[in-house]
């Protein structure tokens, strides 16, 4: 007979799984965010048909953006089972998140949490609206695999500790380990924290962190020789970012509007920053007080909690690391979940006062049943409500109707129509295209060029810079060479003020002289050789262009190479021509690659 705390535990696991897929429900048929886009989860090597070949190539450190294979195959489960349906993936990604927290729930009972307490905790954790932008974006499933995959591990290790084969748990927990790693490498730092506050007798702990220094290592190596992809930012500026990005995640926890926004869009909170900038730092000087405290009183238990919040949150860090984004929620996931674990695990071990009195089962038999559905209730409700996942343009259109003085949301959202104009159906495309333009002309006023100081410095550089950019393509499209040619010249000099990510100002320069048709067969040629590896459909073009200017290699023999290893498909070249040539060059081109 099932004892009944047990069956308590498992009925609110269950009702987790059943109000998470009710309260996502109404977002699920949403469209692509403005990174589930054919850079990520739509290249070649993830369509059908499926060769050995194709499913090797995700293996390749030159087949993505990103060196995640593990996530990679997840969407060629996606495109094998439910081909073209976005709500499946979405429901495919929920179901392997609530997975999560089933081993979540199995960490925590091995470290001796009360059944009860461990099933609520992770019950709310898994209905909180926090997780919004780690559930319905598609290309946040690297996050969600990480987790569950690093949940497992940790699970499979502590059941080692008290298996009579103790060798095969940890080899799977490797393993899980393993996979976590190559979906994202965000608990890169857990194990060799775990390591260093309990050394002694460790051996297995000491794989772990091997292997997670050998993962970061190989990041490191990927994103400054495979995919150049960082934006350069002066620690004085990352700094207030960070602390800002803490302090919304932390209010987000208490009113979760607060993190069910686009990781781009400033929207309500943007005038709250000179709110967050101080919760951060008081989260900062809270962390380091504990830790402190830990030390003078050599509270071991203490210490190795500091080190594992410290090890979840430094991989997204604004010190350590130049994130941009650092306003994006789902970075703050591995943090989130270690402080669950540690207060849940206080809390079920009397450790507060809390749970000594209102909480303990034995004076209130429901307490627990009863914060938990309401919890749950008012999490999906929240979820429910907080409409902001219908699409960028809305998204971005909500924020402007608070702070329509914001360059960086009229930026962002004129990149969003330029993408709606070319997908959007020809009645609704005059409303977009006079929106487009409309934009066009006030951030035209906002960032003119006399605003710039003599240095070439001014405010606000970089969203100014983003602004150009996409002017630049309109222009480009529109025919105008002058108009191009113009808003090229000035996203060069806005680029002056930041550093942006290498290559970045370099391939529109080529672009630009594609379009102009005078392209510099030397620059292309020195692309070529700083850009081996040509991790996207259009570095790969790039390169194979390269090759027909300089009269270097065999660009058809090179092009049917990508083709047969689906890194490339001859409609994208075609495509790129069309989009960046100029009409006699194109021809010149297309009759290089042989297209």
């Amino acid at each position: 007979m099932i004892e009944p705390r047990r069956r308590l535990s498992e009925a609110v696991l269950l009702g987790a799984l059943a109000l998470l897929l009710i309260a996502y429900l109404p977002c699920l048929p949403a469209p692509f965010f403005s990174v589930d886009d054919a850079s990520l989860i739509q290249l070649p090597q993830l369509q059908p048909p499926f060769s050995l070949r194709s499913l090797a190539t995700l293996f390749r450190v030159d087949s993505n953006i990103d060196y995640y294979p593990v996530r990679d195959l997840s969407y060629v489960l996606d495109a094998v089972l439910w081909p073209g349906s976005v709500i499946a993936a979405r429901l495919h990604q929920l179901v392997v998140f609530w997975l999560g927290t089933l081993f979540a729930f199995g960490v925590l009972r091995e470290l001796g949490a009360e059944r009860r307490v461990a099933a609520v905790a992770v019950a709310l954790w898994a209905a909180h609206p926090f997780h919004a932008e780690t559930l319905l974006w598609l290309s946040a499933r690297k996050d969600v695999l990480a987790l569950t995959f690093g949940l497992a591990s940790a699970y499979l290790f502590l059941r080692a500790a008290r298996s009579s084969v103790p060798r095969r748990w940890t080899a799977v927990a490797l393993v899980c380990f393993a996979c976590s790693l190559l979906s994202k490498a965000s608990l890169t730092l857990i194990p060799l924290a775990a390591f260093l506050a309990v050394a002694r007798g460790r051996r297995a702990l000491a794989l772990f962190s091997a292997l997670a220094v050998v993962s970061a290592f190989g990041q490191n190596w990927f994103y400054s020789h495979v995919n150049e992809m960082r934006n350069v930012v002066p620690l004085l500026e990352r700094l207030p970012t960070s602390l800002a990005a803490i302090g919304r995640i932390l209010a987000g926890w208490a009113l979760p509007f607060l993190n069910t926004v686009d990781t781009d869009t400033f929207g309500e909170w943007t005038s709250l920053n000179r709110v967050f900038i101080p919760l951060g730092a008081l989260a900062w000087l809270g962390f380091l007080a504990f830790f402190g405290r830990a030390l003078f009183r050599k509270d071991r238990r203490a210490i190795l909690e500091s080190l594992l919040l410290g090890a979840a949150y430094l991989p997204i860090s604004g010190i350590l690391f130049a994130h941009r984004s650092l306003y994006s929620t789902r970075y703050f996931e591995p943090f989130a979940l270690v402080l669950l674990l540690i207060v849940t695990l206080r809390v079920s071990q009397g450790g507060l006062a809390l749970s000594r009195t209102w909480l303990a089962p034995s004076r209130h038999r429901f307490a627990l049943p009863i914060l938990a559905g309401l919890g749950l209730l008012v999490s999906g409700a929240l979820v429910a409500e907080a409409r902001h996942w219908e699409n960028n343009l809305t998204i971005r259109e909500k924020g402007l109707a608070v702070h329509p003085e914001s360059v960086s949301l009229r930026a962002y959202l004129l990149g969003d129509l330029i993408n709606a104009v070319s997908l959007s159906q020809p009645d609704e495309r005059p409303r977009l295209i006079a929106r487009r333009d409309e934009l066009i002309a006030s951030l035209e006023r906002d960032c003119a060029p006399e605003r710039f100081s003599a240095d070439g410095r001014g405010s606000p550089l970089l969203n100014c810079a983003i602004f150009y950019r996409h002017a630049y393509l309109v222009r480009r499209w529109q025919g105008d060479v002058a108009g191009a040619t113009r808003y090229f010249a000035l996203f060069e000099r806005a680029n002056q003020g930041f550093t942006p990510p290498p290559g970045m100002v370099r391939r529109m320069r080529l672009e630009n002289s594609l379009f102009a048709g005078a392209p510099d067969r030397a620059a292309f040629a020195g692309w070529d050789h700083d850009h081996p590896y040509q991790p996207n459909p259009d570095y790969r073009t790039l390169h194979l262009i390269s090759r027909c200017l300089t009269g270097t290699g065999e660009p058809r023999q090179e092009l049917l190479s990508f083709v047969k290893a689906r890194l490339l498909t001859p409609e994208l070249v075609r495509g790129y021509l069309a989009d960046h040539a100029a009409p006699p060059l194109r021809a010149q081109l297309r009759s290089c690659l042989g297209l």
